[in-house]
């Protein structure tokens, strides 16, 4: 049974921790209900189970549950610079923006551990005159971080590389870097692995030149002057993933409309080569996908991706593993405007090298999964949005630009659609217009990801302001009998009465709408309790009523 808030009436299972709790809502629209603009929109019983990570252009970055329930909240200490991620041992990673000599969008330049409090237990200011942190950051199996950033070329220094001198500015170029390093103390780090995109150049338009040579022939390499135009940012990558088996990265070239993958089992040294390593191409493009035209291997019309974020490989385990997710943006598509979620199936040999042919594009030539398109499955970002493969097969899908985020079952049906009110101007009221509420990417973790061990994560209230009114009750899935709430006097004016009809309270506590406890007491098994209310100022308020294995939320306005 499946629900949408525009309806009126759902109800769902949504697992509580990771144990046999799960809990079952009921949510009402009230007759003088403001129009709904945030929040939960729709969530049905094919939903995967778990708590998802909401970081927009603010400083505070929460967790919620499946009904839009925040149970955890993070306040940082520098504005957002794209990525944030939640790490196995419940330490935030997220980059944070400072102030530099780079200015592109994605820019970022500080790369910050957060503790589950909040706490900053690591930062690094990793940028200067000629690097600067950029969009995405990657966590390795040994804890080390891959770092995406902008490597400056001085313009006598492209003009070296073959770079069209017409095509340059004043400010040179600016290519592409990954380093590895590793976090030490607070605030310093080690270097541990380098690969630079300048070191795999080719051009065909200067043949006194160490790199020229015939851009086909040479496929695994650059074409310095691709695109054609005269622009500082030239790559733009906006992802960077790491597949810990194959032991490689794949990189997104937005402006190129193209991904990469390449080898990291080489040294730095092998990786500023072309004849090293496991297969005798040092740093060279092992693979590369979604535009053969930049490497003249096709045309227009052989064009896939246009302007992609989130390459990133399906983990070991769920359903596609080992194939590659991304969320293509549509931009400069022939036709009308739209995004979609796609999946390839990557031509990979047994040894970890890409099939290729001396004189086609990598395969393949069509994906193997697709959801979006102009009419039944429309969506569209012009920026940023991800795409995440969940451990029941479903997708969760992010489109950036409305801060929009639904999940997808293996039918293309949306089972689960949240939009989020974390506005860089604040948190947003539900029923006003939201703006500003982009988001770069969100994660759904599941209950049993390691990092919510030792957390206790109640479900407190949404994160909007002036939410819409709903039930949620917890249940224990063992029980045969599901009693479907309390009762409660609504509005208030100094008294609040709570009948938990025949299941005993042990607990309640009062929240006001910026998720704040202001009341909290505990009970013996009591079925009735009347509360003076008089200490509360008016306005709206959520009561969370804790039985022996149950939990009811309900909210009310103290008049």
């Amino acid at each position: 049974m499946c629900f949408n808030i525009l309806d009126q009436i759902s109800f769902y299972l949504y697992s509580f921790k990771p144990s046999l709790l799960f809990l079952l809502c009921l949510f009402f629209l009230t007759e003088n209900s403001q129009a709904q603009t945030v929040g939960l929109f729709n969530y049905s019983d094919k939903a995967f189970e778990g708590y998802t990570l909401i970081a927009g252009f603010s400083q505070d970055v929460f967790l919620i549950d499946n009904c839009g329930l925040k149970v955890h909240q993070w306040s940082v200490q520098a504005q957002p610079g794209m990525s944030t991620y939640l790490l196995e041992d419940g330490r935030l990673l997220r980059a944070g923006r400072t102030n530099s000599s780079f200015s592109g969008g994605g820019s970022g330049g500080l790369v910050q551990i957060y503790g589950w409090e909040s706490e900053l237990l690591w930062s690094y200011r990793f940028t200067n005159d000629f690097e600067h942190q950029h969009h995405d950051l990657e966590i390795l199996p040994n804890g080390n971080i891959l770092v995406l950033a902008w490597d400056l070329v001085l313009v006598q220094d492209a003009v070296a590389l073959g770079r069209d001198p017409e095509l340059l500015t004043d400010d040179g170029i600016w290519l592409e870097k990954v380093v590895e390093i590793e976090p030490i103390g607070t605030e310093e780090m080690n270097i541990v692995w380098t690969w630079r995109l300048k070191d795999h150049i080719v051009q065909d338009r200067f043949p006194s030149l160490s790199t020229f040579g015939d851009i086909a022939e040479n496929f695994r390499k650059l074409d310095i002057n691709f695109p054609i135009q005269q622009d500082v940012d030239i790559i733009h990558c906006n992802s960077i993933d790491y597949n810990p088996v194959l032991d490689q990265i794949v990189l997104s070239s937005r402006n190129l409309s193209e991904i990469w993958i390449i080898d990291h089992s080489v040294t730095t040294e092998e990786a500023a080569g072309d004849d090293e390593g496991k297969y005798g191409i040092g740093g060279d493009f092992l693979y590369r996908w979604g535009n053969p035209q930049v490497y003249q291997r096709g045309d227009e019309e052989d064009k896939i991706s246009f302007g992609q974020h989130d390459a990133s490989w399906i983990l070991e385990g769920l359903p596609g593993e080992g194939n590659i997710t991304l969320y293509n943006n549509g931009t400069s598509r022939i036709g009308p405007d739209f995004s979609e979620a796609l999946e390839i199936s990557l031509p990979l040999n047994e040894d970890g090298s890409y099939q290729s042919s001396e004189e086609e594009a990598f395969e393949p030539a069509t994906v193997e999964w697709v959801y979006g398109n102009p009419d039944d499955q429309f969506f569209f970002s012009t920026r940023m949005s991800g795409v995440q493969r969940l451990e029941n097969g479903n997708t969760l899908i992010c489109s950036a630009d409305q801060g929009r985020l639904f999940e997808v079952d293996d039918l293309n049906e949306i089972v689960w659609e949240y939009v989020s009110p974390v506005s860089a101007g604040g948190i947003i009221t539900q029923g006003n217009q939201a703006v500003g509420n982009s988001l770069f990417r969100a994660y759904r973790y599941g209950l049993d990801f390691p990092a919510f061990e030792d957390k206790t994560l109640i479900p407190t209230v949404p994160i909007e302001l002036n939410p819409l009114d709903y039930d949620c009750l917890s249940v224990d899935t063992e029980e045969t009998q599901i009693n479907q709430g309390i009762s409660i006097n609504n509005p208030i004016s100094d008294v609040l009465v709570i009948d938990s009809g025949s299941i005993p309270m042990h607990e309640l506590a009062i929240y006001n709408l910026q998720g704040q406890k202001v009341y909290h007491t505990a009970l013996e098994n009591s079925n009735n309790k009347s509360i003076n209310t008089s200490f509360l100022a008016s306005g709206n308020y959520f009561l969370r009523c804790k039985g022996a294995k149950e939990i009811f939320t309900k909210t009310f306005i103290k008049l």
